[in-house]
């Protein structure tokens, strides 16, 4: 393995607030990382021009020199776990190299101008922990750091939950799209416009889901289709090719050979027991 890159953290600030009416003016940090964390109510942020709402149970981390603006409605209130900090090579502050090593994806993290999410359950716990250890007088700077870590596992664990819970979002959209238009001509940039994303992060999504790219899906659908009609009716296999969205027959023949090892017309006279002409395609 590589040598560590060292990567501390450097505390510029910290509190456990609850909040009522409030509205602060947009602002940024020159340097500092903001995380804040909603234990009760819910408070409005708005973060590059974008609005959100944060309840309870969820959190948002922005990056250093992002514009953002919190507000809290006239008769609301809202209790705010919040840490500031500096994220940096230099040595100072919290010891957290170890923490990048073993867990180097979690580098993107901090690349992002915000992360807006919901925990996990014990994020809310790892921040209390370790804002009550940095308060005390007799505070420990190993245990400080052990809290620390412990904090940015659980803020990596939130975030690839999110990516995975997401992530099926736009792989469901994605297979409800095919399994109703996969007569049409269909390719990758029309199903990733439908589901919302763009084409390469779906391509990424469909191969970590299900362990093969889109066109690979709608042909497997396809094939489905097609060996339905051959088994259940006594279809052309020219009208089959086009009702599984084959713009040509010899096209549909070779994309069935080369799935099932037959052609459609072995297929159809080892697994045909429909003797009516009548099936009709829906």
């Amino acid at each position: 393995m590589s040598a560590k890159t060292p990567y501390f953290i450097k505390v510029k600030s910290f509190y456990s607030v609850k909040f009522k009416e409030s509205h602060t003016c947009p602002h940024r940090h020159t340097s500092e990382y903001e995380m804040m964390y909603v234990t009760s109510g819910e408070c409005q942020m708005v973060v590059d021009k974008k609005e959100y709402i944060l309840k309870e149970g969820q959190f948002m981390i922005i990056k250093e020199k992002v514009y953002h603006q919190l507000t809290i409605q006239q008769g609301q209130s809202c209790h705010i776990l919040n840490l500031q900090f500096i994220l940096t090579k230099k040595n100072t502050g919290i010891d957290v190299t170890e923490f990048f090593y073993q867990y180097p994806q979690a580098a993107k993290l901090f690349d992002l101008d915000y992360i807006y999410t919901s925990d996990r359950v014990r994020l809310c716990s790892a921040m209390k922990d370790l804002i009550a250890e940095m308060e005390s007088s007799t505070s420990d700077p190993y245990y400080q750091q052990v809290l620390c870590t412990r904090m940015l596992i659980e803020l990596l664990r939130c975030y690839e939950y999110r990516e995975i819970k997401t992530g099926i979002i736009y792989t469901r959209k994605a297979t409800e799209y095919i399994a109703t238009h996969f007569e049409d001509d269909l390719n990758v940039a029309k199903i990733a416009q439908v589901a919302g994303i763009n084409d390469a992060y779906l391509q990424t999504l469909f191969k970590k889901q299900y362990g093969v790219s889109i066109i690979t899906y709608l042909n497997t659908v396809r094939m489905q289709k097609a060996q339905f009609l051959l088994k259940n009716s006594n279809l052309k296999i020219t009208t089959i090719a086009f009702a599984c969205g084959f713009n040509s027959r010899q096209h549909f023949g070779y994309s069935f050979q080369k799935m099932f090892g037959l052609s459609p017309n072995e297929y159809r006279h080892k697994n045909n027991t429909h003797s009516s002409s009548t099936t009709k395609i829906i």
